[in-house]
């Protein structure tokens, strides 16, 4: 028939029967002759046929089926009748889509308003109505409407719209509570939100105990693993008495994860050599023709045990012991420390006491050759507040550090501490790095007294009563979730020391008879510089080897220290994270 009305057209059109117009449109219509029926219910239109109303209901389908929503709702614009009214609902509601898919979500609002006019008012369109609040920026609105349809009927697609407007709209205690009373979909896409987010933060433990799944390089991170390595610190001083050599080995480790919270176990044998003591060196009680103060430990345990918990609240405690059969008894000491990170802020608040490692009298301790008596082990009792916080959107970050601590040990004078540092960081975008910051930085320290010396009463540690550094900090980290994973910091500045002059004995000594000249005042300034680098490889699913390198220098000063560890994994794992890699001198620093 197609082609017989196309033949035939002038012949039919010349009869100017309305009728037969109309039932042969309908019938190229019904045959899926889209154009010819449009020609077809145009002709019958303009002839002026019978059931105008029907005559425009037929050229917008046909219209419609060509594509062209906007001519075919205009076809219909003045047609009421329950058909057009649900057609015209309909069309809007497919320009509203196609304004949605080129992003005119102010078009898409107008269309799905004109969907509502015509008595569109289903779920599909308060679904719609919700996505284009959000896209235009109103996600309180957009909050409304997904709860409203959420309560109605839970389903996935409302959740993560309901998710999504509650975080933009800054509700998310109310987003958190709706997903423990609603439960369903919401509680999952919550929980996968929060997972992700935690992984953004670097939080990796958090997010995979929230959702074991939520990325492959996840597996097997919440298996356990021990780690065995060694430790060498060479620090530079006078022998006998500054200068120390400090070996951990073994250094073992367990590492169990529970969920987010980790327990960790680590024993290490230590051992430590200050050098051959040099006759005349101020020392004890410092009795003339006193024999040689012995020097070394040969090997001592320390052992610590540690829980952290991990999360944008996280949590620290850490109990040890430092290590025996020094001169002086092993002391407890530990820290507790809590901890918040958010997109644009990290702070850390802690409280600790924890050995001072500068020479082997503040760490261990040393017996006076005079008396027999044993001193020193000095042990720092403080507490600390840092972070850094995002300057807006610009890229550059404050940091501060702010510390405040009294020093006391076995015999040995107390002494007050105070430390504030203060760091501006611009980040820079780098391919393959996490972060990678750079900036000037600020650092000023206080002792109350000069207690460096090795006479009684002193703690043989480094005391200034002003230490100025000024100037810049690199810090930066590889991107996570890679087979090897790098982070450091390295500062160089101007640094300026000035430590006051002392009584030759801090204390009463236990052998009286002995003097010495008193500490003398003492600046120096020049160029220092500290640097620190860890790297961890995964050599193979269940193999990983790490590596911590550190380096102090400053005026007449040189500290170098280095770790390599290796670390089985009891389940395979396919990528290192930040978390995984060693911190290792913090315990022998």
């Amino acid at each position: 028939m197609p082609d017989f009305v196309h033949d035939h057209r002038a012949d039919i059109l010349a009869l100017q029967d309305s009728d037969l117009d109309q039932r042969l449109a309908w019938a190229l219509f019904n045959t899926g002759q889209a154009q010819a029926a449009a020609d077809w219910f145009r002709a019958a239109l303009a002839a002026h046929g019978t059931n105008p109303d029907g005559l425009r209901y037929g050229l917008a389908l046909t219209l419609r089926k060509q594509g062209d929503a906007a001519a075919a709702l205009a076809a219909i614009t003045d047609v009421d009748n329950a058909d057009a009214r649900a057609l015209r609902g309909d069309l809007a509601v497919e320009l509203a889509l196609a304004a949605q898919q080129r992003g005119d979500y102010a078009d898409e609002y107008h269309w799905l308003q004109q969907a509502q006019a015509a008595g569109r008012d289903d779920r599909e369109i308060k679904t719609l109505l919700a996505w284009n609040a959000l896209h235009r920026g109103d996600a309180t609105d957009a909050a409304r409407r997904f709860d409203s349809l959420y309560t109605a009927a839970p389903e996935q697609d409302v959740a993560q719209g309901l998710a999504l407007a509650l975080q933009q709209s800054d509700q998310d205690e109310r987003l958190h509570m709706l997903a423990r009373t609603l439960g369903g979909p919401l509680a999952s896409v919550v929980a996968r939100s929060d997972a992700q987010r935690d992984l953004d933060l670097g939080l990796p433990q958090a997010a995979a105990a929230r959702v074991p799944n939520l990325n492959p390089a996840l597996a097997g991170l919440l298996s356990p693993s021990v780690h065995v390595g060694g430790l060498v610190r060479e620090k530079s001083g006078s022998r006998g008495t500054s200068q120390l050599s400090i070996t951990r080995w073994p250094d073992l480790q367990i590492d169990w994860p529970m969920a987010a919270d980790r327990l960790s176990l680590d024993v290490a044998r230590v051992r430590l050599n200050a050098g051959a003591a040099t006759p005349g060196v101020p020392f004890g009680s410092n009795l003339p023709g006193q024999p040689l103060p012995t020097t070394a430990l040969g090997a001592g345990w320390e052992p610590r045990l540690s829980w952290t918990r991990q999360g944008r609240w996280g949590v620290q405690a850490m109990l040890g012991l430092t290590p025996s059969d020094g001169p002086v008894s092993s002391a407890p000491f530990g820290e507790l420390a809590v901890s918040n990170t958010e997109t644009d802020h990290m702070v850390t608040a802690k409280l600790y006491v924890e050995p001072v490692r500068d020479s082997m009298l503040s760490y261990v301790g040393l017996r006076d050759p005079a008396s027999g008596r044993a001193w020193g082990r000095v042990l720092r009792w403080g507490g600390s507040v840092d972070g850094y916080t995002a300057l807006g959107a610009s890229g550059w970050t404050l940091g501060g550090r702010a510390a405040l601590e009294h020093l006391n040990g076995r015999d040995v004078a107390g002494n007050a501490h105070q430390a504030l540092a203060l760091s501006l960081s611009h980040n820079l975008p780098i391919a393959g790095m996490r972060f990678f910051s750079i900036g000037p930085s600020l650092a000023y320290e206080h002792y109350t007294r000069n207690l460096s010396g090795f006479t009684w009463g002193h703690g043989g540690y480094f005391s200034p009563q002003r230490f100025i550094t000024t100037g810049a900090t690199v810090a930066f980290q590889t991107t996570e979730a890679k087979r090897w994973i790098a982070a450091g910091v390295m500062q160089m500045g101007w640094q300026s020391v000035r430590q006051d002059g002392g009584a030759c004995f801090a204390l009463t000594p236990p052998a009286t008879g002995g003097s010495c000249t008193p500490l003398a005042r003492s600046t120096s300034n020049g160029l220092g510089t500290s640097s620190h680098l860890r790297v961890g490889y995964l050599l193979s699913p269940h193999l990983e080897i790490d590596s911590e390198v550190g380096v102090r220098t400053g005026p007449a000063y040189r500290d170098r220290a280095i770790y390599l560890g290796l670390r089985y994994h009891f389940a395979p794992r396919s990528a290192l994270f930040g978390m995984d890699l060693p911190y290792r001198l913090i315990n022998a620093w």
